[in-house]
């Protein structure tokens, strides 16, 4: 399979909240979803099997960063984060002491609604019947959760390359129609100052 490509996949937070407990606040949401489908990676989407994560979590460490930032670490599985397989995903519970005063009034408040995930690919299945083509994550090396700001499934490139590797061509989407329209009417206008010339050329 060669060496795996380190992956990241953002999308918006589900069922996330802050819950107290006997033990202080938590704050608890979706770390992975399994079985729902992605936006446009680049001519493919891909979902989560929902074992995908089983090897992994028998003996990982997953951190959860800070949008991403492994020099603003929050919390990982030897610290206190807790990982737990679920109906409809990956589910991850965190004291909230973990976070700075400022994370969760940014999360709280919907400044901050996106959780990501980072992994590289241990077994993958591709559909290339299905339109668009699919891609199913069949086993993973979780690496990382992370809150983050920017929205959904914006690495292509890298998933692109994972497609490639996998022997897959993927057609790039087609240009949409009103960039069409504006290639036309610059074509047009060009031809009709071609033909002023001409007739200017002429009349001399």
């Amino acid at each position: 399979m060669g060496i795996a490509s380190y992956e990241r996949r953002d999308y918006g937070i589900e069922n996330f909240e802050v819950r107290e407990t006997e033990q202080g606040q938590k704050i608890v949401g979706m770390a992975v979803p399994f079985n729902k489908k992605s936006s446009d990676l680049g001519g493919f989407v891909e979902q989560v099997d929902a074992r995908a994560v089983d090897q992994t979590l028998q003996d990982s460490d997953v951190v959860m960063l800070w949008q991403h930032d492994s020099t603003d670490p929050i919390t990982r599985e030897s610290t206190g984060l807790k990982l737990e397989v679920r109906e409809g995903g990956l589910f991850f519970e965190a004291n909230a002491s973990d976070f700075t005063d400022r994370q969760l009034d940014l999360m709280q408040r919907g400044v901050v609604k996106q959780m990501s995930f980072g992994f590289l690919t241990i077994r993958d299945e591709w559909n290339q019947e299905a339109q668009p083509v699919e891609r199913t994550l069949l086993d993973i090396d979780l690496r990382e959760i992370s809150p983050v700001t920017w929205p959904a499934y914006n690495q292509t490139n890298v998933a692109v390359r994972s497609a490639e590797k996998a022997g897959l061509t993927i057609q790039e989407k087609s240009q949409p129609t009103e960039t069409k329209e504006h290639d036309f009417d610059t074509a047009l206008k060009k031809k009709k100052l071609d033909l002023l010339l001409v007739d200017a050329n002429i009349d001399e």
